[in-house]
């Protein structure tokens, strides 16, 4: 899978990793491909023995099974979820000219979870992982996935990373100290970058925000308190006297 193919990745954003279904669940594929391959060398002699009209049609079995199988694989190829470090990326594929792409940023995430159903998803390990974002409350979900409790532990381990990154930018942390070489240009990025996630909503109220830190006036220096330095020089003044 080339990720550039489906997703534009952004600076510095890495993949983390591509979750696809566990193979067992395309076993009735698998075998069905396997007999569709087996097929027309089985009958390869008295295909043969036809003449053209049985070579044509050994030929056009072996296509017609090298078509099944490299389908059934492109299926499973593109049917994934890729992490990166900063967003969940859905595809769904559904033939080889349809495809529908569903993007859910961290900061849009709301629930995580994953779930476990059946005596074969039990012992082969696999279930599905459900991603839930905020606004339309929309549901992406990754079914059959190899390791589900796996998969959401990595997933919500990114998660967590990023928002404190996040949050370490906002507040000016390490990565976001404006007197570092870089270190507002960054944080001004990252606020950017937070900011082209949000809904019309989100990036009212994100706006109306800033605003209001942009008029607060700073608080005034706290002036430390010198009067014990006063009464130390009377003290010495009235002991030379």
């Amino acid at each position: 899978m080339h990720i550039e193919d489906v997703i534009t990745l952004k600076d510095d954003e890495e993949v983390i990793a591509v979750l696809r279904s566990h193979w067992i669940t395309r076993a009735g594929h698998i075998l069905m491909a396997l007999a569709l391959i087996c097929v027309p060398f089985f009958l390869m002699v008295p295909l043969f023995s036809r003449g053209a009209w049985g070579t044509a049609a050994f030929a056009v079995l072996v296509c017609v099974a090298a078509w099944y199988a490299f389908r059934q694989y492109f299926l499973w190829q593109w049917n994934a979820f890729i992490v990166t470090d900063r967003r969940v990326v859905d595809i769904d594929q559904r033939g080889f000219f349809r495809r529908t792409v569903s993007v859910a940023a961290f900061d849009r995430v709301q629930d995580v979870s994953f779930t476990v159903q059946g005596v074969s998803g039990s012992l082969f390990g696999y279930g599905s992982l459900m991603v839930q974002t905020t606004g339309a409350a929309t549901i992406i979900e990754l079914v059959n996935v190899a390791d589900p409790k796996g998969a959401h532990h990595m997933l919500t381990q990114a998660m967590a990373a990023h928002r404190a990154e996040m949050a370490g930018a906002l507040s000016g942390g390490p990565d976001g100290d404006a007197s570092r070489p870089g270190g507002r240009e960054r944080r001004i990025s990252r606020l950017m970058e937070a900011a082209s996630d949000l809904d019309p909503t989100e990036a009212r109220a994100f706006m109306t925000a800033i605003g209001q830190s942009a008029k607060r006036e700073p608080e005034p220096a706290e002036v430390p308190d010198l009067t014990w330095m006063e009464e130390d020089e009377q003290d010495m003044t009235h002991l030379q006297h």
